[in-house]
Formats: structure tokens, sequence, C-alpha cells
């Protein structure tokens, strides 16, 4: 197993991670890709913080950015605002260097590897 470097909090990871993909994994990503484009947390959960903001990953507990705030907006204001569809859309069009938190996540990368 390699490690994960999810919302990029792990500081040694180009040190750490494997080098090369394997073959199995050459051959998957590609039909991957086709069924799910892009790292699939943004589109199907909504992740709240204890004080009500709202953040885009699981994986950013730091967090380095808020996609939004329960204590003043609606779940379906922050669901279907501006910043968090900003960031899927980044995520869609394989942008996610783009992103506060995406940027080096492992597994945005594993959507759309370098070879």
């Amino acid at each position: 197993m390699e490690p994960c470097n999810r919302a990029a909090w792990l500081d040694s990871y180009e040190r750490i991670k494997k080098r090369h993909l394997d073959l199995w994994q050459k051959l998957l990503h590609p039909v991957l890709n086709r069924r799910i484009p892009a790292c699939p947390l943004p589109f199907g959960s909504l992740n709240v913080l204890s004080d009500g903001r709202a953040i885009l990953c699981c994986n950013d507990w730091g967090p380095r950015d808020t996609v939004g705030d329960l204590s003043s907006q609606t779940i379906q204001q922050v669901w279907n605002g501006e910043k968090f569809n900003h960031y899927r859309h980044l995520l869609w069009i394989r942008r996610a260097a783009e992103s506060l938190v995406c940027a080096g996540c492992s597994l945005s990368d594993s959507f759309c590897p370098s070879d």
C-alpha cells in the first residue's frame, strides 16, 4: 500500500511516495477516469466543523479553506454556493492544482495521475 497525502497535509509525501505506478494502476486509472473523472468527495458529501463552518473535504481538517458557514447560511446555500461550485468545477476540469484544498492531495492526483 502506498502512502496518501489527503488534502496535502503530509510535508514529507514527495520523499516517501512510490515513484512508479504499478502496472495494475496504469491499466486501472484510464478506466476509472472514464467512470469517475474527478475526486468524488466534494460531489457527494458536505463536511461541517463543530463551529458550523463547512469545508470542501473531510480530509481538510486544518482547514485550509471553508466553503460556507451554517451559522449564517442554509445547507442549500452552502451546497449550491459559488465557492463550493468553484472548487467542484476545478476538480471536474482537472485543475485541482488551483485549489487551496486539493493542490497536492494524493486522492485528487489519483484521478489524473502524472506519469
